[in-house]
């Protein structure tokens, strides 16, 4: 990791530098961006269900392997059989082998790098002037709000974030599930509203916090040949 002050930034997401992305998050009734899969893809947790291809980097919770609760479990199961380029361990308790645990889960990476609960703290401050009032649960932001974050604090050109709400819920998850991190996620999204270049499709979202709706893509530019023509 590079040192920013007091501040560790997580190196694999310097590569993101100047370069279109796209962040999956799990919410119900996601909708993919047209082209998505010609940006680099950062995935949370188990939102890489239903891609056309493997995430370039997943934010995953270190402690989802333990399947302590519903989501957990479905998560596992959505991993099974499934890899990442790169992979940014969220890492809240103090758990020593969670990669033997995924690897015998059937989930692959290339590279890993840990990200402590409390360096997790330590950087939502440097970066947004806000003080987490602790480091898991409740008292922290969610996966997928922080991805979005050090997604647009690596210097990415422009995100969209797309499978990102606060209705209850996950599409790969049938009926409610609970919600923990909302009052953190409000205040990290309206702060990447104001002051990163992020966009949402989702109505609701942009409604919430101000995020601008992503920009059409141009068509790709086909070369017509005239045979007779000079």
């Amino acid at each position: 990791m590079d040192v920013e002050g007091e501040v560790a930034f997580p190196e694999i997401f310097h590569h993101v530098r100047g370069l279109h992305c796209t962040v999956f998050g799990s919410a119900p009734g996601r909708v993919l961006p047209a082209r998505y899969d010609e940006t680099l893809m950062v995935c949370v947790n188990g939102s890489g269900f239903g891609l056309s291809r493997p995430a370039d980097i997943t934010v995953m919770g270190a402690q989802v392997c333990q399947g302590a609760t519903r989501t957990c479990r479905h998560t596992i199961r959505n991993i099974n059989g499934r890899s990442t380029d790169r992979v940014l361990w969220v890492h809240p308790g103090k758990m020593e082998d969670f990669e033997d645990w995924y690897r015998d889960y059937g989930f692959r990476w290339s590279l890993s790098e840990t990200l402590t609960a409390q360096a997790r703290r330590s950087l939502v401050k440097r970066l947004t002037g806000y003080e987490l009032p602790g480091l898991a649960g409740p008292s922290a932001p969610s996966n997928g709000a922080l991805a979005v974050l050090l997604t647009a604090a690596a210097g990415a050109s422009r995100v969209d974030m797309t499978g990102f709400s606060f209705t209850p819920g996950h599409f790969y998850i049938s009926g409610e599930t609970a919600r923990n991190h909302v009052n953190h996620d409000e205040v990290l999204f309206r702060w990447l509203a104001g002051n990163a270049p992020v966009f949402s499709a989702d109505a609701a979202m942009r409604e919430r916090f101000g995020f601008h709706l992503p920009p059409v893509p141009l068509p790709p530019r086909r070369w017509f040949h005239f045979l007779g023509r000079p």
